[in-house]
Formats: C-alpha cells, structure tokens, sequence
C-alpha cells in the first residue's frame, strides 16, 4: 500500500501567532493609547455587527466622546433627535449598504447605555459624486473633534493609512488618516480592519487564523510582511504590505 502525504502551504506566522488578543479588549487598549481608532468594517455581516454593539457600552469608560459612522452628513439633524427622545429611529436616511435592524440596533445602545456622541461623518446625500471625496469630507468631520477621543467604525477601505492608486482608477484621493495627519500631525491614530470570509487564496490572515474557535485581534508587524491582505482584493490600488495600510487586524 502506498502512503500519499499532501503538505498544504500555510504562512508562517512565528511571533505573530503568539500575540493574540480577544477583540473587544484590543480595541479598548487601542482606544486608551490613541486619540483616534479607525475600526474597520464589512457590510451586512452580522457577527461584526454583534460585535461593535457589545463593545459600545464600554466607550465612555474609556474616555471616548464621539463615534464618527459612515452615514451623510445630512442626517446628524436626525440623529440628535433620536438620542434625545427616543423617537425616529426609523427616519434616518441610511445608505442602503448598512440599512440594516442590527445596524440601526446601535443607536437604541448608545442612547441606554449613555455612550459617546454619535456623528454622521460621510459626505451628504447631495454631495456625492463632487470634487469633495467621502475620505476627505471624513477627515473634515472628524478634525473638529479633536482633542477629543473617537472610535470611527467605516468601511474597511476607508480604514487605509495610505493610498496609492492604480493608473487607471478614477479615484485619486488620499486616505481618511492622510488627509488628518496633513493638518493635524500629532494626532494619535490606529486602523483595525475587521477580516470575515475572505478567499483564502486571496487572504493569508483567513488562511492561518480563520480555524481558531473564536475571533482573534493582532497587531501587524514585519513577520507578516509579504502576507495578502484580502481587504484590498476589491480596491483599485497598488499592490502593498499589509503593515503599510493598517496597523492590526480582528479576524474572525
């Protein structure tokens, strides 16, 4: 009989394996180091979802005074009168990319739980499509709540901390953390995407940890250099490290 062994190739992740955190503790260690946390999400997944809503009742302990949420600009109007009374949950005007009951769940636990400030940091309704990108209309939102403590929860590719295009994409704008660090250099900054069923072909991080019972955070550093990032698999930029575009990752 003829034994046939398949070796199958997995990274080798050698100190990165053995700094592994749960992810609400991560995120809240992030947020007492650093002024502002970038946390970055996938749409219309429910465990990121559950997530984000059981981390919200521990930000104002943190000293967290504001979360900046990828909704227009236009519906801040709405959004205070919810906090305030309670009522009208159902007439804020979500893009439909997030419109979802999970998703409008996080304002019912902000305003019980007493948490930080909610504010629509994305460009309005009506400006979309102009010469102001959404990431720089992001930076814009968010420079006037500094000094000030913000945990930003946006779409993974607005999470980058930089951005080099491809020859032929339409965008040409930088990232949100660039656009902060050009007018306010001394702040303190840190981007956490969120991995959920990615590739594992187009993903090292789901490939290695994606068997692991449970969601795990890790900081990125140079043993993963050369490991596909599968958050960028849809963006039109550059090939990069995956340290060169986020400083940790919750995988789950």
């Amino acid at each position: 009989m003829i034994c046939m062994v398949i070796f199958l190739f997995v990274p080798s992740f050698g100190h990165a394996g053995d700094n592994l955190f749960p992810p609400a503790e991560y995120v809240q260690t992030k947020l007492k180091q650093n002024d502002i946390v970038f946390l970055g999400t996938t749409y219309r997944k429910p465990k990121v979802l559950v997530f984000i809503t059981a981390l919200l009742p521990s930000l104002t302990s943190l000293g967290v005074t504001h979360i900046g949420l990828e909704i227009p600009a236009d519906q801040q109007e709405r959004i205070d009168a919810f906090m305030q009374t309670g009522n009208g949950l159902n007439n804020i005007l979500l893009p439909k990319e997030i419109d979802t009951a999970k998703y409008r769940h996080l304002f019912e636990v902000l305003r019980t739980s007493g948490g930080p400030n909610p504010v629509a940091i994305d460009l309005p309704f009506t400006r979309k499509g102009g010469s102001v990108s959404n990431d720089e209309w992001m930076a814009q939102s968010l420079i006037p709540l500094l000094p000030g403590k913000i945990l930003v929860i946006v779409g993974n590719p607005h999470i980058f901390k930089k951005l080099e295009w491809k020859e032929n994409a339409r965008n040409t704008n930088l990232s949100v953390r660039q656009y902060i660090e050009r007018e306010k250099p001394e702040t303190r900054m840190w981007s956490v995407g969120q991995v959920i069923d990615e590739d594992p072909d187009q993903c090292d991080f789901t490939q290695v940890f994606s068997q692991v019972p449970d969601a795990i955070a890790l900081d990125l550093d140079e043993m993963v250099r050369g490991w596909k990032l599968g958050l960028t698999s849809k963006v039109a930029i550059l090939p990069a490290e995956s340290i060169d575009l986020v400083d940790g990752l919750i995988v789950y």
